[in-house]
């Protein structure tokens, strides 16, 4: 009804328009992200990824431009995962980098084992992992983000998505830098773990 509405000012006061539209745009984009945390991911089914090709995929996306994202993983790497919502994790953490962070942002994937290990490093300061536990309860924002237009549940979504892989997110402050860690467990017996 909202964008109707603002169609049907026919451009009397385009900066006026525009900026309606944009707060549509983000009243959008947060009720997505409720929905999302609410109805979990158990829904999708685990499929055969290939994780390079995915990795890029959403930097592509999250930058716009894959050129603000290096990214490090074996084109042959291939991983049993729920390929949107472990996309829309890496989204969330990609989007915290570029947005809280310093650049260039890394993205790496690698193997160990069944586990796939994903990281996403800045060069920033980040937060203290002492706070982790804290910051990822849905609702949760950290004091860089507060103030902003998130709805602080991207954390609480890639935690959620860890989970659902029978793994676990983490932080922690590197050398020139800060990472986020997530882990998943590769298969159908690690993807199939309840998320709730």
């Amino acid at each position: 009804k909202l964008r109707l509405s603002l169609a049907l000012m026919h451009g009397e006061d385009e900066e006026l328009e525009a900026g309606a539209l944009r707060q549509v745009d983000r009243i959008e984009a947060m009720l997505a992200q409720f929905l999302e945390y609410a109805r979990g991911f158990e829904a999708e089914e685990p499929q055969s990824v290939a994780v390079r090709d995915m990795l890029c995929a959403v930097a592509g996306e999250a930058a716009q431009t894959a050129d603000r994202v290096r990214i490090d993983a074996s084109p042959t790497l291939q991983a049993v995962l729920r390929p949107q919502a472990v996309s829309r994790a890496i989204d969330n953490l990609l989007g915290n980098a570029m947005r809280h962070g310093v650049p260039p942002v890394t993205l790496t994937a690698t193997r160990e084992g069944r586990m796939v290990r994903i990281r996403v490093r800045d060069c920033g300061e980040g937060f203290a992992p002492d706070m982790a536990e804290s910051i990822m309860r849905p609702f949760a924002r950290g004091d860089s983000a507060r103030g902003g237009e998130g709805t602080g549940l991207g954390l609480a979504i890639v935690h959620r998505v860890a989970m659902a892989h029978a793994g676990q997110l983490s932080f922690a402050r590197v050398e020139g830098g800060f990472e986020a860690r997530l882990d998943l467990t590769d298969g159908e017996g690690g993807a199939g773990v309840s998320a709730g």
